[in-house]
């Protein structure tokens, strides 16, 4: 259930959510021989873009569900998106307005297959976790996500807000959609555009 007191913030990262699973849709006309196909360089596939965000939202998720049992009903205000220092850490080195954006190499638990992808399935999983974003963020729409905190996959020292993990999940799935973009179009394919809204 929604909750007006949830405020802009999570507005906002319901609206980067939603537009990443359009994006995603639109993957299904690729066909798993070139999602799979590394560039020359050496970089990682388009399937391998979008396993490594998919794998880091799947790797979360289970600690986000924990922060959410345990948190507590927001009283007043609404939710702001402030947290820890490693989630603003996080949060700035992903921020896609920066004008030299960081490369960011991936933490090995984080990191891709290295075998083909079996690319329906990804699509799958990708939608599953989508899914289950859009769930936490809805059921956290009157808590008081803020204060409600989380350890990392990495280590139980690294811990975030669970605001903050919604919002580095949005801006990370779009970063590397971004990325496995760029691996597609250098190999003359792209996905279809989103739909858009007529009047």
């Amino acid at each position: 259930m929604t909750n007006d007191a949830s405020g802009p913030f999570l507005a906002r990262c319901r609206e980067l959510i939603a537009a990443n699973v359009e994006r995603l849709r639109g993957y299904a006309g690729i066909t798993p021989e070139i999602a799979n196909r590394r560039p020359a360089d050496g970089g990682w596939s388009a399937a391998q873009c979008i396993d490594h965000a998919v794998l880091t939202v799947e790797l979360y998720l289970p600690f986000m569900d924990e922060a959410l049992a345990r948190s507590r009903p927001l009283a007043t205000g609404e939710v702001k998106g402030r947290g820890t220092l490693v989630g603003r850490v996080l949060l700035d080195a992903l921020d896609p307005d920066r004008k030299k954006p960081r490369r960011i190499r991936a933490p090995g638990i984080f990191a891709p297959s290295q075998e083909p992808i079996d690319w329906p399935a990804l699509l799958d999983r990708a939608q599953t976790a989508h899914d289950r974003l859009l769930e936490i963020l809805e059921r956290g729409a009157d808590r008081d996500l803020d204060r409600a905190r989380h350890r990392t996959p990495l280590s139980w020292l690294l811990r975030v807000s669970l605001a903050q993990a919604l919002q580095v999940h949005a801006i990370h799935v779009a970063r590397h959609l971004d990325q496995a973009d760029r691996v597609l179009a250098a190999s003359g394919r792209a996905p279809a555009e989103p739909a858009t809204a007529t009047a």
